[in-house]
């Protein structure tokens, strides 16, 4: 039997539970107790009880719900970890009445909730504040929690087991934990990331901004450069105050004779009935939608249907549509001194005299096509910031400290779906990451359809090796125009490649990139592995296509892929790299520490190895003995030139193998 008192401030009724309060309850092991309150007038079901957390927990989506203000809202000084150990976002504490009741008699308190910002399959969590101001004891055997009431009687609420059992599930869709405890210090590894980033010069994209009024209007300008600058800056911008849009009737859209957005349908599809809709008042506001296109958009509400004469959010190509506009508007412009990506744009001038004049050039551009500008997005007069998810600065691109910092802070994966949230981590970071200790490849083997999930020594170590170099990853480059690229592969478990470009007499890197091999790949030879590597960075097409790319290589690539009698797959990566400006280079000396990975071909190390002592195995076959003779001499001249000494060669043709050993005599010359 479980008993336990009440405090002092209420009657002091005993909690117990018997036989009798295990009626009505399902035979379960592990359900939770989920119960339901009254808050704010209204009922709140799926209420957590978690004794194991030292806060009373809101989620951000029933705050939402309950229509509370975020102006209730106060500051909440501290952090919060979930019980895996990753930090969450709050958004600050709120009190609240809450209402515990049965069918006959009920008690209120004031809860202090924080409020937190991540998702949750409850509505709340009551962890040990509230629980131990109730006097509360709650039972998972007996389903049931008892506390006691103002009047002395005891208050039974029993758990909604079939919600308990739906919130359950959804968890281990998730695999997520919500029970949470209360911390006050950042991790070791965080403060390390912010003493290592601290003495290096980088403007952020929120450092030293202030707003500025100009003509009435607010807009944000970085305070890092000379007053002059800024001055005449704010001129381009009063000068151009057309550009900007506050409300939407400040957007009259782009000329439809100019660009529309067209959706392509057969003719021959048939309406689908769809669900009624909330209606949004979102999309791009400045693309007009063809006129016989606009009913295509319709959808149905509780009053009545309506479409789209603006190009809306949803439809498959709109984004190209967007970005085709970009283009054409910004044709002149674009790789010279403006960087678009859709809606993203970015000025960038070589000197600081010249920015004035790119901006007038940006503006006059746009007021040209009625194309405006959110100046609630919009920041002047900076030296860095934020593009697309990289850091931009004057002497390269770094990679985004907060995802560093959110990969640094994870602790050692215990489920395939924390690997799986670690790989994709690690993938947002690629381009930074260099091939050191081949990382990523022990990650790759936990995701591979097994039994039983492990996280063996030496994911552990590759994980803790990957925190320390995120602490200070390397800078990329901006490739210069004329200067041929350089790359240099490492091919073993996986393909590890670095593309970088001679500047000021240093190798800078322009882009890190990796492959896994998988199946059949992995059992590829030296030469073909190389190959692959080369094919695989076609995806840089950008870079392969304005530049002269050399690949540093002492392996015979360049023979082997443009002798016209090769075959299989290595006629298929001749054929896709021709398109390229790809040469091939013995390897030479690598400036520069970052790049001392890249120094050897392999994992053995030694580029010119000693073939003397090893025996090389060729297979042939064919169809017939005239093609086996062709594919025997073939094999034997690639074998000498990979410098094969002892060659064993394997046939199942009898005449073929009898004529080479000298046995029989050739009376056709064929």
């Amino acid at each position: 039997m479980l008993e336990a008192k009440g405090h002092d401030d209420t009657p002091d009724p005993d909690l117990y539970f018997t036989k009798a309060d295990l009626v009505g309850v399902v035979l379960h092991d592990n359900d939770s107790i989920v119960i339901s309150v009254v808050m704010v007038e209204r009922k709140v079901h799926q209420a957590l009880i978690d004794q194991g957390s030292s806060t009373d927990v809101l989620f951000w989506s029933t705050f939402v719900n309950l229509r509370l203000s975020p102006d209730q809202l106060r500051s909440h000084d501290k952090c919060l970890v979930d019980f895996a150990g990753d930090q969450v976002e709050v958004r600050g504490y709120i009190d609240l009445r809450t209402t515990f009741s049965d069918e006959e008699a009920a008690r209120t308190i004031i809860i202090r909730y924080v409020v937190v910002n991540i998702p949750s399959s409850y509505n709340l969590l009551l962890g040990r504040p509230s629980l131990n101001r109730l006097g509360a004891v709650a039972s998972t055997k007996h389903m049931k929690v008892k506390l006691p009431s103002l009047e002395g009687k005891v208050i039974t609420i029993r758990s909604n087991q079939k919600d308990a059992r739906k919130c359950y599930e959804r968890i281990l869709k998730n695999k997520r934990s919500y029970n949470i405890v209360t911390i006050s210090h950042k991790g070791k590894l965080a403060e390390v990331l912010e003493a290592e980033l601290s003495h290096r010069p980088r403007p952020g994209p929120d450092s030293d901004i202030r707003e500025r009024e100009i003509e009435g209007k607010l807009f944000k300008l970085g305070t890092s450069l000379g007053q002059e600058l800024q001055d005449q800056i704010v001129g381009v911008i009063a000068r151009h105050l057309d550009v900007f849009a506050w409300t939407s009737t400040n957007m009259p859209g782009i000329d439809p004779n100019f660009l529309c957005h067209r959706v392509t349908m057969d003719n021959r599809a048939r309406p689908v009935v769809q669900r009624r809709r909330n209606l949004i008042r979102k999309g791009y506001s400045q693309i007009w939608m063809h006129p016989n296109d606009e009913s295509k958009t319709a959808f149905m509400t509780e009053l009545t249907s309506y479409c789209y004469k603006v190009m809306p959010f949803g439809l498959k190509n709109v984004g190209a549509t967007y970005q085709r506009l970009m283009d054409m508007i910004l044709a002149p412009m674009l790789g010279r001194n403006v960087q678009a990506y859709v809606d993203d744009m970015v000025v960038t001038s070589q000197k600081k005299r010249q920015h004035v004049t790119d901006l007038e050039d940006l503006f006059e551009t746009k007021g040209k096509y009625n194309l405006k500008l959110n100046p609630e997005k919009c920041v002047f007069r900076v030296e860095g910031g934020k593009f697309l998810g990289f850091m931009l600065i004057e002497t390269g691109i770094e990679a985004n400290p907060n995802k560093c910092v959110a990969l640094i802070e994870m602790r050692s994966p215990a489920t395939i779906k924390e690997v799986q949230q670690l790989t994709g981590r690690i993938t947002t970071l690629s381009c930074f990451l260099s091939a050191n200790r081949d990382k990523g490849y022990p990650y790759f083997q936990c995701l591979k359809k097994n039994n039983r999930f492990v996280w063996t020594s030496e994911c552990e170590e590759v994980f803790v090796n990957l925190k320390e170099y995120l602490a200070s990853p390397p800078m990329l480059g901006k490739p210069v125009e004329g200067i041929p690229l350089h790359q240099y592969s490492i091919t073993d478990r996986a393909i590890s490649s670095v593309i970088v470009q001679d500047q000021d007499q240093v190798q800078k890197p322009i882009y890190f990139f990796r492959k896994v091999l998988q199946g059949p790949e992995e059992c590829y030879q030296a030469i073909e592995k190389t190959a692959l590597a080369v094919f695989t960075a076609r995806r840089l097409r950008h870079y392969f296509h304005s530049f002269t790319v050399i690949m540093m290589t002492d392996l015979p690539i360049r023979k082997v892929l443009h002798k016209p009698n090769i075959a299989g797959r290595m006629v298929r990566l001749s054929v896709e790299l021709s398109e390229f400006d790809i040469h091939y280079e013995p390897r030479g000396s690598i400036n520069g520490q970052v790049y001392a990975d890249f120094v050897v071909e392999l994992a053995s190390g030694d580029p010119h190895p000693d073939l003397r002592g090893f025996r090389w195995i060729l297979s042939v076959d064919a169809s017939n003995n005239q093609t086996e003779y062709k594919a025997l001499i073939a094999g034997m001249l690639l074998s000498q030139e990979l410098g094969a000494y002892n060659l064993l060669v394997k046939s199942d043709s009898l005449l073929v193998t009898e004529q080479v050993m000298g046995r029989y005599q050739a009376k056709d010359l064929q």
